[in-house]
């Protein structure tokens, strides 16, 4: 499993009953415990599978302090009535759980609107972290063909001067 960081800031009692009072959620027992360890904390480079032909890897777990501001964001009022996102994903998207503490996690897809935004990931929470694999930065597996064009911007490639 990836190194998950550490909190960034660990929250009393009064803070997270604060979050939940402002949000309407009941965060499960086990967002709780996770929160004392890693609540705002950024993950080794990683990847998870969300779906059978998708994957997203967790950029950070949001302080919970930042959740209301993330769900401002979403825009997407059906979900937010339902859920919180707990981590922001790759290209914002995001992990998301139940406001009325029922254990799971959904990965949010934020080009979609509406429950057809989320997929179901993990059943709980403990059984979603170690699906939290390391990314391999360097091996990059390309079927023939499967490129077609490759453009590089001129301002990035270095200019090289013969002498």
């Amino acid at each position: 499993m990836i190194d998950l960081g550490q909190s960034a800031r660990i929250p009393t009692q009064e803070d997270i009953a604060s979050v939940e009072k402002r949000i309407g959620a009941s965060f499960d027992p086990a967002y709780r415990e996770f929160i004392a360890h890693h609540n705002g904390a950024r993950p080794d480079y990683n990847t998870c599978t969300v779906a059978p032909d998708n994957s997203c890897g967790i950029d950070q777990f949001l302080d919970i302090a930042d959740i209301a501001g993330r769900m401002l964001l979403l825009a997407d009022d059906v979900v937010s009535a339902l859920f919180f996102p707990f981590a922001e994903g790759e290209s914002s998207n995001c992990f998301m759980m139940r406001k009325d503490g029922t254990p799971g996690v959904w990965f949010y897809d934020h080009e979609m609107m509406g429950m057809e935004a989320l997929t179901p990931v993990a059943p709980s929470l403990n059984a979603f972290l170690p699906m939290l694999l390391p990314r391999d930065t360097i091996a990059a597996t390309l079927k023939p063909g499967q490129v077609k064009s490759v453009w590089s911007d001129p301002d990035f490639v270095p200019v090289f001067h013969e002498k």
